[in-house]
């Protein structure tokens, strides 16, 4: 009985232990949350806007939309005509302890056709890119462009892997705005070499408070502006809000369904407590029954060798 005490005390340490750290982490994502909340909002009211008002400028000019417009140095089909794939940026988180955000977002990679090739924002997405063999952009390098052309490193091929490295692994509403325009520039600059095709998008799209939907959807079809070369830099900045928009969409969902995981979890560790604590107890009374139990039976034992004593004198 003394050892199942002791191991009901231990057990209900060990909940309490966890109840505590998922408490301190629901406070901090209510906190990042509401950081979050207002950099959606500043978004959708400032930014979306923006990219609209671009969209629209570029869509007046009818550029032609042929994919195969600009061709691939790479890949080569049966028919001899070059085609480029299609890149698809993937934003996710770089922690668990959300739920199924990520697995949730991840599950639309399934879908994914042959030729595509993956940016993902975000650890968890890199994660589940390398360990399906999927393409990463950073593998599918044929040329320099000018934006790493003014690194120091000997090896550029090196220093690009780096670069495209440093938007996977932090989170990525860590990345200011200045830093996503650079990324834009560079699929620009890639999709207009021929390397990539047109640009997807797979993020949490912001419905309600408690809930959100995974959204796969083509942002930025191939539009040939070699007549108007002028428009390159509009296309950039157009993905960049667009891009930048995503991310504070998806940051929103995140901390919202982490901040209901840790919820559920510290809820239902003040239920696995409730219970142990009930168990204890019933443990403990029955420990006092049986030591009074064997206490009366000691002192009866006792009053009747002292009786039997008595007769015998």
């Amino acid at each position: 009985m003394a050892e199942q005490l002791q191991a009901i005390q231990r057990r209900i340490k060990s909940i309490e232990s966890t109840e505590k750290i998922a408490s301190a982490m629901q406070l901090v994502a209510a906190a990042k949350l509401k950081q979050a909340t207002n950099r959606f909002n500043y978004s959708r009211n400032h930014l979306k806007p923006l990219a609209d008002m671009l969209k629209e400028r570029i869509e007046r000019e009818n550029f032609d939309k042929d994919p195969s417009y600009y061709t691939n140095k790479k890949t080569v089909i049966d028919d001899n005509k070059e085609i480029a794939p299609s890149l698809t940026i993937v934003i996710t988180g770089c922690k668990g302890m959300c739920g199924s955000y990520n697995s949730t977002i991840l599950k639309e990679l399934e879908d994914a056709e042959a030729m595509t090739t993956f940016l993902p924002l975000g650890l968890k997405g890199y994660d589940h890119i390398r360990s399906h063999n999927l393409f990463l952009l950073e593998d599918y390098i044929v040329d320099i462009s000018p934006e790493d052309q003014d690194s120091t490193d000997s090896n550029n091929e090196t220093s690009i892997r780096s670069r495209f490295r440093d938007y996977y692994e932090k989170p990525a509403e860590e990345h200011s705005y200045s830093h996503i325009l650079n990324l834009s520039k560079k699929i620009i600059y890639r999709q207009q070499a021929g390397e990539i095709a047109e640009v997807h998008l797979v993020y949490a799209k912001y419905k309600n408070s408690m809930a959100y939907e995974v959204v796969s959807k083509m942002v930025l079809p191939v539009y040939n502006v070699d007549e108007k070369p002028e428009y390159t830099p509009y296309l950039a900045e157009f993905l960049a809000l667009t891009l930048y928009g995503a991310i504070g969409e998806a940051a929103l969902n995140e901390y919202g369904a982490r901040r209901l995981a840790m919820k559920n979890a510290t809820d239902n560790a003040e239920e696995i407590l409730a219970g142990l604590e009930t168990k204890y107890h019933r443990a403990r009374q029955a420990q006092i029954t049986d030591e009074l139990i064997e206490i009366i039976s000691g002192t009866e034992s006792q009053q009747a060798l002292e009786k039997e004593a008595k007769k015998k004198r």
